[in-house]
This record gives C-alpha cells, sequence and structure tokens, in this order.
C-alpha cells in the first residue's frame, strides 16, 4: 500500500507540536497500544528492537515528575505521557540505539496524528535520576525524552506551526556548500567533542553580539522563538519577575499620547503586559526576523488582546518605516543583543518625531549580574533569545548624549533587591539594569 505525496505531505505539514490539552478527553489504552504497535514498525538498528516506552496515564505520577523532577509544564497537562526508553550497551557506535529510538518516536507521533490525537515532543525533562525512582526505570535504560498525547484544546486552535526554511537553504548537492548566515557561530576548533556539550556548559558558545552577523542573529532568534507555544507564560522569567513589572509600569507611565516603535518584541511579552497597562497605547513592531509576527499575534489572542499590532522585520537592522513618525520608541533589553547597539540607537533617533521619548532598558556590565553572567552563565549554550553582552551605564550615556536628553537610573541593585528602583547616583549606574527615560534632542 502507498500514500500518494500529496497525501503525505498533508499529513506532515498538519502536524504540529501542542502544549494545551482538552483534560475532559482520555485516550483508551487500545489505541494508546495501536500507536505503540505503529512505533514497533520504524527503522531500528539491527533488528535488536531494545527500544521500550513506559506510558504514564496516573495524574499523581505526572505531579511527581513536574514537581520532584522538574519536567516541563506540558507534562503535566498532557492526559497521556510517553517515556520512549533506549537500552544501553548495544550499538552505541553513531548513536545507533538513539537514532532507532528517535525514528520510532517520530512514527508514533505520525499516528497518533492520523488519529486525531495530538503531541508535543519534550526534551526538557529535567531530572533524570528522579524520573528513573519515580518511574522504576533500571539503570540500564537510557531516558532519552516525553512525548505528550491528547486531543488539542479546542478553544485554542487554530494553533500556528512555526515557519520551515525554503528547502533549496537546507540541502546542498555532492559537497558541505551552505549560506553561512544559516549557521551559528562556534569557537573555532580542530574538533567539537560531542560530550562536553550541554545546556549547562558549552566551552564552544560564543555569547557576544559582536561574533555574529545580523543575518544569525536573526536567523537564530527568528527559529528559536518557536521553542515554545504563544502563552501568557512564555518567555517570562519567574527569577526578575518583579523586575519585569516594573520595566512594565515605568514604561507605562512616561509614554506620550501617540504613535509607540517597539524593537526587537521577540515573542510580545512586554508589548502584551504594556497593552493591559495602556490598552489604548499604538504599537507597532519591528524585529530582525518575519518569523516572530505570528507568534506574537497568536500570543497577544491567548492574552485576550484584540488589537492588530503592525509589524516589520529587517534583518539588517534598517526599520522600513517613514522618518521622524514615532512619538515613543521602546528598547526592552535589546540593546545588548545586537553587534553594534549604536546601529540601533541612530534608528531610533531617526525614525522618532522632534521631542521624541525613549525608554531603554539594558542589561548593565557594572553590575552583579556581570560577574554572574561571565563567570557562570556565558559558559552555557547560548539562550534562546540569542547572543547578549551587557553594556556598561557608561557606555550607553555615551552612545545617546549627542541624540537625547533625559535621566537614568537602575533597576535591581542585588540579587536580593530585584525590581527595586534606584535613582541616586553613583548607585543607580551599578544596578543589573540601566533605564533611560528621554527625549529626542532638537537638531
Amino acid at each position: 500500500m502507498t500514500m500518494s505525496p500529496k497525501d503525505f505531505r498533508s499529513l506532515i505539514e498538519s502536524r504540529q507540536s501542542i502544549r494545551f490539552f482538552d483534560e475532559t478527553r482520555t485516550i483508551p489504552v487500545e489505541v494508546i497500544e495501536e500507536i505503540i504497535r505503529d512505533a514497533e514498525q520504524a527503522p531500528n538498528d539491527c533488528n535488536h528492537q531494545s527500544g521500550k516506552f513506559v506510558v504514564v496515564t496516573d495524574p499523581a505520577l505526572k505531579e511527581k515528575l513536574v514537581a520532584a523532577a522538574g519536567s516541563c509544564e506540558p507534562a503535566r497537562r498532557a492526559p497521556v505521557l510517553i517515556v520512549p526508553l533506549a537500552e544501553c550497551g548495544w550499538n552505541h557506535n553513531k548513536f545507533s540505539i538513539i537514532q532507532t529510538l528517535a525514528a520510532a518516536t517520530h512514527t508514533l507521533i505520525l499516528s497518533a496524528h492520523t488519529r486525531g490525537i495530538a503531541s508535543v515532543w519534550m526534551a526538557g525533562i529535567g531530572n533524570v535520576d528522579a524520573i528513573r525512582n519515580i518511574l522504576h526505570i533500571p539503570p540500564a535504560y537510557i531516558i532519552d525524552c516525553f512525548v505528550g498525547l491528547g486531543y488539542a484544546e479546542a478553544r485554542r486552535l487554530p494553533w500556528p506551526k512555526p515557519p520551515r526554511q525554503p528547502v533549496k537553504k537546507i540541502y546542498s548537492l555532492n559537497r558541505f556548500l551552505f549560506d553561512p548566515d544559516t549557521t551559528y557561530p562556534l569557537k573555532k576548533a580542530e574538533k567539537y567533542d560531542f560530550w562536553k556539550i550541554s545546556n549547562q556548559h558549552n566551552p564552544y558558545a560564543l555569547w557576544n553580539p559582536k561574533d555574529w552577523t545580523l543575518r544569525q542573529i536573526a536567523f537564530f532568534r527568528g527559529n528559536a522563538v518557536w521553542a515554545g507555544s504563544p502563552s501568557p507564560a512564555l518567555h517570562k522569567s519567574r527569577r526578575f519577575a518583579s523586575e519585569f513589572c516594573k520595566e512594565i509600569e515605568i514604561a507605562a507611565a512616561h509614554l506620550k499620547i501617540g504613535k509607540t516603535l517597539v524593537f526587537l518584541p521577540y515573542s510580545g511579552a512586554y508589548s502584551a503586559a504594556l497593552l493591559k497597562r495602556v490598552p489604548d497605547a499604538a504599537l507597532t513592531h519591528f524585529e530582525l526576523s518575519p518569523n516572530h509576527e505570528l507568534m506574537i499575534t497568536k500570543r497577544m489572542k491567548e492574552e485576550g488582546i484584540a488589537k492588530n499590532i503592525p509589524f516589520v522585520a529587517n534583518e539588517e537592522l534598517r526599520a522600513p518605516l517613514p522618518a521622524r513618525s514615532f512619538d515613543n520608541v521602546l528598547i526592552f533589553q535589546g540593546l545588548e543583543s545586537v553587534p553594534e547597539p549604536e546601529r540601533l540607537i541612530a534608528e531610533a533617533k531617526q525614525l522618532l518625531k522632534e521631542n521624541g521619548r525613549l525608554i531603554i532598558t539594558c542589561r548593565n556590565k557594572w553590575s552583579w549580574f556581570f560577574f554572574t553572567f561571565f563567570w557562570s552563565l556565558r559558559r552555557e549554550t547560548v539562550w534562546n533569545f540569542g547572543p547578549l553582552w551587557p553594556l556598561s551605564a557608561g557606555r550607553l550615556s555615551r552612545m545617546l548624549r549627542h541624540a537625547f536628553t533625559g535621566s537614568f537610573f537602575g533597576v535591581s541593585p542585588l540579587p536580593q533587591k530585584i525590581g527595586t528602583v534606584v535613582k541616586k547616583w553613583p548607585f543607580n549606574y551599578l544596578c543589573r539594569l540601566t533605564v533611560f527615560i528621554g527625549e529626542k534632542s532638537k537638531t
């Protein structure tokens, strides 16, 4: 039996990761068995058929996986949680047992999709040792991932699927020949040791935006913004929650009436929070990649914001917008994410009206945070927001002094005082965040 290419394309293009499920609907055990039976038909190494699947339906167990093991939130919400396992000690060459398990897992997901059952493939599963204890998994088995299964929550549909690259950008004929701006930069090395790399430690990571091109940053951010589903909680740090709220409070209090341009909004977390405080704010978004627009649009809908926000993108940081057309420009923690922050300031100056207002928040190199960043965080793999390098309050002041007049203050002077505002000099220059509120100088 064969499937037409058109039908197959329709099947795989309509499949997408769903992280919110209808908790009133269950999946019968016999249907789960049929899905796993299909997964068993995938190619497997030397026909050893060593893969196993633990099926978790007990809500208490799923709660333990999230609470004790730190598994990601969809593991709790999915009515059925599948835990694929690979047995150690057999054909580790070229990760063949992992290849086998990946093929089976993908087949499982497609099988569920043909039955109208949604899924999410999760790599962020938390503490593997805790999972092993909770599910009584022997040490000889690798816990590779989770797959959540369930019926999609109808009120959230339709759900956007992350954009994919044009096919001509992801293959080459007879030799490796690809656009360097669609590859991620690494420190130069003769060999890249797979076993030395993890999310927590990556000796090849390049955190400074100066080591990236703008197109590479656009490519990375535009893809990685889809690492989660659009929701009110997406890209909101729990540790810095009070700081985030303070940034929004400051921006809302100082917005001029009129049009506001938000530079580098990423998934729209700041914009959504701002619109809840200032519902009539007329926002426009400017990003490096067009991939952000669909994410932001869906996020706004999820947050109950019925507003069409104009969106423009340019990977060279040149906003295709009329000069002197905005009353406000907002840059929330964005200057430290581009190779030449001065260019972003120049764009703001060009796009603001005379006496237009500029509001900036920026992670500060002259703060306790930079020590944490330099000695710890930058040793990790680059976050999905893209590269960053905190800017000193002094450098920010020098960038602004010829084009803008205003005041500086700080937020979060100490780890124990996240969200606290400091206005007194020089302490305002020593906080985690530098905040500038000012106006375009008359020319």
